[in-house]
């Protein structure tokens, strides 16, 4: 079995002052920053190591994420569609191979086993937190507030006692809905 050879290491590659070809320091080679020129190249000035600076964050946000202020709720609801979508992916990915392929690739049916235990964990988690009693209520009260900004304007056109003026509003906010209301 042949090993896997490592890509070579980034170099400095600016010219040479002597035009002996291109410099084969390593990539920011006595900045610190390990990117870039090397300290001969220019690679000590202010301008290089904030570009070196801004590739790293960029790199770390890449594989980590920027962190993001979010309501504990919002963030359980969120991991439930997510490892929903994940199991009803693998499920899919499952349906489509033989045994014979599934069993040369046992880690599959592991990770979607190790998913729906933490699908289960996580929608657990929502209940007993009493998300989707939140929700309702969240939605209550938008349908209230809805009501009084409705009943404000009517109010404000002189129309709020017509006797039309209830259906006409079922009828338009059934209609947002698919008549499902």
């Amino acid at each position: 079995m042949k090993k896997k050879r490592k890509p070579p290491a980034k170099l400095c590659g600016a010219n040479k002052t002597d035009g002996s070809g291109k410099c084969k320091q390593p990539a920011g080679w006595g900045t610190g920053t390990g990117r870039g020129r090397c300290k001969k190249h220019g690679g000590n000035t202010r301008a290089h190591k904030v570009k070196a600076q801004r590739e790293a964050a960029e790199e770390a946000v890449a594989v980590y994420g920027l962190p993001i202020e979010i309501d504990p709720t919002d963030a359980l609801l969120e991991e439930v569609w997510r490892s929903s979508g994940i199991v009803r992916y693998l499920d899919q990915v499952i349906r489509a191979k033989t045994p014979d392929e599934l069993a040369a690739k046992p880690s599959l049916v592991i990770w979607h086993l190790q998913e729906r235990r933490h699908y289960v964990a996580v929608s657990v988690a929502a209940i007993r937190a009493g998300i989707e009693a939140k929700r309702v209520a969240l939605a209550e009260r938008h349908g209230v507030m809805c009501a009084q900004v409705i009943r404000a304007v009517f109010e404000e056109k002189g129309i709020a006692d017509d006797a039309d003026v209830p259906a006409m509003v079922r009828r338009h906010l059934t209609s947002i809905d698919g008549g499902k209301a």
